[in-house]
């Protein structure tokens, strides 16, 4: 829009000469026109509107705009493609629509139904029908409910191979590979049989007279193959290579004791601590042992103990003061960053808990110069499980 302004020769350039034009006062500086007040629109929207109802603009604005999108029917809608992302109320429908990929497509609503679900049937359902999937769709479908072992497919209850057997208390049940079913029998152990070919143990019942079988390969060898004397707590049965008939194929069994224990190692570890702070950790091992080495992840003043009792006695003793004989104290060591200590000679520690337990008490102390969490491993062999 294009203005026309006065001629400004001779005049004022106080800014007393002026000039309205689209509304706006402008005033003349001698050298330019400087508009002095903002343009007041005394139009209405709608009276902007008639001068032009479309724009291709964004409208921006953080207060309310009311309108009412409500077409008579689904055919009164404009285009989906030109208006894509419109939203509209459809009257006679009774539902809101949105328009996307070319298509208006309806908004699910409190008044909605299952059945306006793209993937549910419009099958009307009966009482106690369920939503059952049927490879595509949902729809209504009865749902067995299962009641009874004897109901399950792969069950044969009340059946023994081609004989009915009624259940009765004690029964158990076992998988029959023939049948490809679970099915009851009596808990007899008469005829109860593991088999098994291999070195294994086989209980047999359907022998009278044979309760146990030991099995070596394919030698089975009945418990009535033995040489038992009066047994003491901690024995066990022992082969003697033989069947006691001189057959070297055969095996004999004795009571013997269980005999000694192998090396082991036991270990844990410390919460993440700063350099000379200590931590109380447990580890578990025996009631009674014999400690062969120590070993740590880091430096550390590593101290075990007897019980939790006397680790807090001990607690404000520093390294360089020996244990008091009877302390409690079993065995301590300083070490650098994964070292080994050898306890030479073996001590011999236990755990003097008021029921005896195989709990080892320990008192760590950082040493190795920053925040770490402390591994401490036992090497030892167990006297007292």
């Amino acid at each position: 829009m294009a203005f026309n302004f006065p001629d400004t020769s001779g005049q004022a350039t106080d800014g007393s000469f002026t000039h309205t034009a689209g509304g706006i006062l402008y005033s003349w500086d001698g050298t330019t026109w400087v508009a002095t007040s903002t343009y007041a629109e005394t139009s209405t929207l709608d009276q902007v509107l008639a001068r032009g109802n479309t724009t291709t603009r964004n409208i921006d604005t953080t207060g309310r705009i009311l309108f009412s999108n409500n077409y008579a029917n689904l055919v009164d809608l404009p285009s989906a493609s030109t208006y894509h992302g419109m939203f509209a109320h459809v009257h006679g429908e009774g539902h809101g629509y949105f328009a996307h990929a070319g298509a208006w497509t309806q908004l699910l609503d409190t008044g909605s139904n299952l059945s306006e679900l793209s993937n549910v049937t419009t099958t009307a359902p009966t009482n106690g029908q369920a939503l059952v999937w049927d490879g595509s769709n949902w729809g209504p479908g009865t749902v067995s409910v299962t009641s009874t072992l004897a109901d399950l497919t792969d069950t044969n209850i009340d059946t023994l191979g081609q004989t009915a057997t009624p259940l009765t208390d004690g029964d158990y049940l076992f998988y029959n590979s023939t049948t490809s079913k679970w099915q009851n029998a009596p808990f007899n152990i008469s005829t109860l049989n593991f088999a098994y070919f291999g070195n294994s143990v086989q209980i047999e019942g359907n022998q009278a007279g044979t309760a146990l079988l030991l099995s070596t390969g394919s030698h089975p060898v009945a418990i009535s193959d033995n040489s038992f004397s009066t047994g003491v707590a901690g024995q066990v049965l022992t082969a003697t290579g033989n069947d006691g008939a001189g057959n070297a194929t055969g095996v004999q069994w004795s009571n013997a004791s269980s005999g000694l224990q192998s090396r082991t190692t036991a270990n844990a570890a410390t919460s993440i601590i700063a350099d000379g702070a200590s931590d109380y950790i447990t580890i578990t091992a025996a009631k009674t042992y014999v400690l062969h080495k120590i070993q740590t992840s880091h430096a550390a003043w590593v101290t075990l103990y007897t019980d939790t009792g006397s680790r807090t006695n001990d607690a404000s003793r520093n390294e360089n003061t020996n244990p008091v004989p009877g302390s409690g104290v079993i065995a301590e060591i300083i070490t650098s960053d994964g070292a080994i200590q050898r306890i030479t000679p073996g001590t011999i520690g236990w755990n003097d808990d008021a029921t005896p337990s195989t709990n080892v008490y320990l008192k760590v102390v950082n040493k190795s110069g920053s925040n770490q969490a402390i591994t401490v491993t036992l090497y030892y062999v167990a006297l007292e499980g």
